[in-house]
């Protein structure tokens, strides 16, 4: 035992067994200790470790394996909050299965420290650092202690945000309709020539004929479609149809595919996207489906020279191949610079699909001509005023469908989210520029069919009738200019233009014509349908993200499965106790408890724990230390001390009221004559107390002598002191007393002689 230099206070120290074992190990010897508990923990263990294999493989299989939440749409309010809490509940208890049994397999490291040997004060901030009470350099210098229990702790951070619900999407067959290959009543074969527009003679002298003025037909609704032309930014999409923005890449595609009213008496073609979407309503994402579409302008137009105002009055303007159109505006004309005469036409020639556009302008309207195509040099001189009268401006166009029209892919997006056209919460596009073979239900039709290539060929022939170069100025000109202005080059339309091969605002405009022709083929003139199967997009809710990144949530499980495996190999070997339980610590210091010696009458002391509010010398405690000596237990100092913490004082009035053990009904030996030994007992040592609360302190070296000598020293005075009180007591014989006062020697300090010989020692005072 060593004694605290600074306060006076006895400390207590296990000295090592002659053996060379720990207390730990004699303690196993003694009680005959097994490992009961060795079983069920290595169980939990490989609980723990399966539990987060399980995790790891569940948290990458819902990366590449769709897991649903629901069939159609997202999860309601509710739904989605009581998933995110089972989601965290279940996640933190696995979390805390883990957390519990690293530590308990850091503990068995702590155990095994113990059972070697290793001292309390090395094995203590690892064993702090295990159950998390460490200070920060602690959990510094066993950072990787510190960093199991980190890593575990993000297990429920990883498993709530892996398993988190995530929107996704499935894919259905969606049927989609086009217009067979069949004549109808707006394209058709006719044996005799009906001596109109959109007619081609064919190779065995019959005629193909696009009926262009008739109702209902798909040429006669040109003029009212033109509203919705982007003069703004083509490129951006070329038109909107029906509450839907076509993109440049799907120009021409059948409206039938993209239009949700409901089919009407006298439709086309049966529009199938308005059956799926009173099915699946605001869950159908989009539909995607192979079509034709035009995928460039058919039409190139340019400057035609040969145009003339006859002197009797005609506008005559004819082309390089023959097309001619013919006006008559009268020489009146000429009376008023400020009017305008315009001829113009469409003459289908060779294979189906082909054509030329004439198209010339007197006086004003050969202005309006010159800016349709962006002729800025004879702008120039017209306002120059260098242009003679009459002035005249020639256009000729050739017109090609079959070189143009092909099929693609294009897809119908029902909610434009990433506001691809700034406008049009829907939108239709081609996702890749490759031709595509439509899955057809109706036996092999080709959608790419002849009354195609005609309708398109003659989709500007309403504007061309009509007059277009000054119905159509308003999406022929500039749409920045809002005033009139004397330079009339400003009045050009500039690019962007829907299509990438358009040179000028009226070539576009009559390629976008065509398209619109082509789209109308299926919902107008009652055509014969041919129905083909595409697909469509269905919104639901999955089980995390299905994204590749999300891989990192598998981590933090991973790592733990990692720690418990190296763990559960390298702890395998019990110990038949566990620092873990207070009771197993508790049973083996009560099994070797380090009992404090009592010290001698003059033993030096400090008073730097003694309470400065102590009674006086002579106060009533003093009398109770000499009155409680009459019992055959220690000193009351030696019960306080004890119990006394190693690092706190004594206070020397609470230790004379500390109670004694009970003797549990014994009569010991001589118990007639304990009272009065008691009342003698070490009157030294009180009567050092009542002079002032101190004594004089002895250096236990000095003079040479060791501590053996000293403590014989110190023991014989005492007993000397006890045998002088007990004979000043009267009523006792000399045998009697003789009897009595060695007794009580032998009672305080036969314990001492044993301890000194087995586990205490007094050092250095």
């Amino acid at each position: 035992m060593e004694v605290d230099m600074d306060c006076g206070q006895p400390m207590m120290k296990h000295l090592p067994d002659p053996e060379g074992k720990s207390i730990f190990q004699s303690h196993v010897e003694e009680v005959g200790a097994h490992p009961q508990h060795s079983q069920h923990g290595k169980l939990l263990g490989i609980a723990a470790l399966i539990l987060n294999v399980v995790l790891v493989a569940f948290l990458i299989a819902i990366v590449f394996v769709d897991i649903n939440l629901t069939s159609v749409g997202s999860l309601s309010s509710t739904a989605r909050a009581l998933y995110v809490t089972g989601t965290t509940i279940l996640a933190s208890l696995c979390t805390y299965l883990t957390a519990s049994q690293i530590r308990m397999l850091w503990l068995r490291r702590v155990d095994k420290q113990l059972y070697n040997g290793k001292s309390y004060e090395k094995a203590d901030p690892f064993w702090r650092t295990v159950l998390g009470i460490s200070s920060i350099s602690e959990n510094l210098q066993y950072w990787n202690v510190s960093l199991t229990f980190l890593v575990c702790g993000l297990t429920t951070t990883a498993v709530v945000a892996g398993l988190a619900s995530s929107p996704n999407s499935y894919q259905i067959v969606q049927n989609y309709a086009l217009a067979d290959s069949n004549d109808y009543h707006c394209a058709n074969v006719e044996s005799s020539n009906p001596e109109q527009a959109g007619i081609w003679t064919l190779h065995n002298g019959s005629f193909y004929q696009v009926w262009v003025n008739l109702d209902f037909c798909p040429t006669s609704l040109i003029m009212s479609l033109m509203g919705s032309v982007n003069v703004i930014d083509s490129s951006n999409y070329g038109y909107a149809d029906l509450g839907v923005a076509i993109h440049p890449s799907a120009l021409g595609a059948p409206a039938s595919i993209y239009s949700s009213q409901t089919t009407a008496e006298g439709a086309a073609v049966t529009l199938w996207l308005n059956e799926t979407l009173d099915t699946y309503k605001t869950d159908l994402l989009s539909t995607s489906q192979c079509v034709p579409v035009l995928t460039a302008n058919p039409i190139q137009c340019a400057r035609e020279n040969n145009i003339t105002f006859s002197s009797d009055g005609y506008l005559t303007i004819t082309s390089s191949d023959g097309c001619t159109a013919i006006t008559y505006p009268g020489l009146g004309a000429l009376n008023t610079t400020e009017s305008g005469w315009s001829a113009s036409g469409i003459c289908a020639h060779g294979d189906i699909g082909t054509a030329t556009i004439v198209l010339g302008g007197l006086l004003a309207d050969a202005g309006y001509a010159a800016e349709a195509i962006g002729d800025i040099t004879w702008i120039k001189e017209w306002d120059a005023g260098s242009v003679p009268i009459p002035k005249l401006y020639g256009i000729s166009c050739t017109v090609d469908t079959a070189s143009v029209i092909d099929t693609r892919n294009v897809t119908l997006t029902l909610l434009d989210n990433s506001g691809n056209t700034d406008s049009f919460a829907r939108s239709l596009s081609a996702q890749d520029l490759q031709s595509c073979t439509p899955i057809s239900l109706s036996g092999g039709q080709d959608p790419v069919s002849d009354k195609l290539l005609a309708t398109a060929a003659m989709g500007p022939w309403q504007l061309l009738n009509l007059g277009a170069l000054e119905i159509l100025r308003s999406v022929l000109i500039n749409p920045a200019v809002s005033q009139l202005n004397n330079d009339h080059t400003i009045y050009v339309r500039q690019p962007p233009f829907a299509f990438n091969n358009s040179r000028n605002a009226l070539e576009d405009i009559f390629g976008l014509s065509s398209a619109l022709a082509m789209s109308r083929l299926t919902l107008t003139g009652s055509t014969g349908q041919a129905d083909y199967a595409g697909t469509a997009m269905i919104a639901n809710t999955r089980v995390g993200t299905g994204e590749r990144w999300a891989l990192v949530y598998v981590l933090p499980p991973l790592i733990s499965s990692l720690v418990l495996l190296a763990l559960l190999l390298t702890t395998s070997r019990q110990v038949p106790f566990t620092a873990s339980k207070l009771t197993d610590l508790a049973a083996i210091l009560n099994h070797h408890p380090r009992t404090p010696i009592p010290p001698p009458p003059d033993l030096p002391r400090t008073q730097c724990d003694l309470d400065p509010h102590a009674h006086p010398p002579g106060d009533t405690h003093a009398g109770t230390i000499t009155h409680t000596r009459g019992t055959q237990t220690e000193l009351p100092a030696l019960g306080v001390l004890a119990g006394q913490d190693l690092g706190e004082g004594v206070h020397v009035d609470q230790a004379a009221e500390q109670a004694l053990p009970e003797d549990e009904g014994e009569d010991p030996p001589d118990a007639g004559q304990e009272g009065e030994q008691a009342l003698q007992d070490e009157q030294e040592q009180i009567e050092a107390l009542e002079e002032g609360g101190r004594v004089q302190a002895v250096d236990a070296h000095e003079g040479g002598r060791g501590a053996g000598e000293e403590d014989a020293g110190l023991v014989d005075e005492l007993v000397g002191g006890v045998e002088g009180a007990v004979g000043g007591e009267g009523g006792g014989g000399e045998g009697e007393e003789e009897r009595g006062g060695h007794a009580l020697v032998d009672g305080v300090f036969g314990d001492v002689d044993e301890q000194e010989g087995e586990h205490a020692v007094w050092e250095g005072g």
